[in-house]
């Protein structure tokens, strides 16, 4: 990766202020790589974690430091999507408000408390776009968002070896994953998508690191998530053809075949490769969210409200009260005018990202292949890992962007 500028010679801030910015991007770092192990659950809906506020002070300390440097004017029309999806998710949810019988007022709540949430993340575009293109803040983001997966790689490789029963943390809510890499995440499949992305940053570094690539191949096999191996595989064509080297493809393939074969075949359905229940559950997941967008077409249920449908519809048990497929989830909670603007904008940094960045094509490819079959697109790590590393592309690419 290209290396940015120093804070030393170009900051016009205090250094006070400017390493009080440093100090909160590092301690969410540290944040992340904790991640579900500091998480406050105050309600079956309503959970906390110390990244959300961290990146709630994050915003504030810019609001009331920066703001009255920010112009509108120079803000790159990609950044546009986030207040315009925010607006578009809020009218949904009153729109919503009084046609949806409320009978638990905390999870009616939660529509209203997780677009706060939604919108707290996203303002990381922008205010981390502004401090890295004012100089502002002189962290290099790809090499702290390559370190975090690093992390996490690591950490789940512990979990494995020490720690591989984890059907304990189902009383307290969590799917009963037995011989899986689940890291901190404490999900193979999120896992999975938040090590391809540390992955496809150690690809693209210009002189990658051997060992670190092989440890996220190693720790990507162990968690047995199906839909990381797809991903896995179609980045692994995206990346020989971005770099332009067959020799690419068809090491890394070979190699992570090679691990597939040498895969331990323990005890545990979910280290069962040809298993179906997962392939029938998200099927049936996607079927009723349909059925469902059909009686919500235009603005969609409320966004994050799709748990307020299951007095009426069967959810498939271990699983999420809501569609696997992140577009549909999009499609039922925001309509079509909430998935127009979200795919619309989607899409514009894809094509951005196809012209100028390697790193944002081919990372929001995998989030996009993945999201068919998870909740990605709007599972918070993901989201913040997005938010971060095209902040991060934008600034550094500022002068190719049409300002809006």
């Amino acid at each position: 990766m290209n290396s940015r500028k120093t804070l030393s010679s170009l900051s016009p801030l205090p250094f006070s202020l400017a390493s009080l910015f440093a100090f909160l991007y590092r301690a969410l770092f540290v944040f992340l790589v904790a991640g579900q192990l500091l998480r406050l659950q105050f309600t079956p809906s309503i959970a906390l974690y110390p990244h959300d506020l961290t990146i709630l002070l994050i915003n504030s300390l810019w609001l009331i430091t920066s703001a009255s440097r920010f112009s509108l004017s120079k803000l790159p029309r990609l950044i546009y999507w986030v207040p315009a999806f925010a607006l578009i998710a809020l009218l949904s949810l009153l729109v919503n408000f009084a046609r949806l019988d409320f009978t638990h007022p905390l999870v009616s709540a939660s529509g209203v408390l997780y677009l706060l949430r939604w919108l707290n993340l996203g303002l990381l575009l922008p205010v981390t776009y502004h401090l890295l293109s004012t100089h502002r803040l002189s962290l290099h983001l790809d090499h702290w968002l390559l370190n975090w997966a690093l992390a996490i790689a690591i950490l789940g490789l512990v979990q494995y070896i020490f720690i591989p029963d984890t059907r304990f943390l189902y009383a307290y809510g969590w799917d009963d994953h037995l011989n899986r890499l689940i890291s901190t995440i404490f999900d193979p499949a999120f896992t999975g998508l938040l090590l391809i992305l540390g992955l496809i940053l150690a690809e693209l570094r210009s002189k990658p690191n051997h060992i670190i690539i092989a440890s996220f191949y190693v720790s990507i096999a162990l968690t047995y998530s199906r839909a990381s191996y797809l991903t896995l595989i179609a980045i692994i064509f995206l990346l020989g053809f971005k770099l332009k080297s067959l020799r690419l493809v068809v090491s890394r393939l070979t190699i992570f075949l090679i691990l597939i074969i040498l895969l331990p075949h323990t005890e545990g359905e979910g280290v069962n490769l040809s298993r179906t229940y997962s392939i029938t559950s998200r099927v049936e997941s996607s079927e009723i969210a349909i059925n469902q967008a059909s009686h919500f077409s235009l603005l969609g249920i409320g966004f994050n409200n799709y748990r307020l449908l299951t007095p009426n519809i069967r959810l498939v048990p271990n699983h999420n009260s809501s569609p696997d497929n992140s577009f549909l989830l999009l499609l039922v909670t925001t309509g079509l005018v909430g998935t127009a603007v979200y795919l619309y904008f989607w899409g514009q940094a894809l094509t951005w990202g196809f012209h100028h960045s390697a790193t944002i094509f081919i990372s929001l490819s995998a989030i996009s292949l993945h999201s068919l079959t998870n909740n990605s697109l709007f599972y918070p790590f993901i989201m913040i890992w997005w938010w971060l590393l095209l902040a991060s592309e934008l600034s550094y690419h500022q002068k190719l962007l049409p300002a809006a």
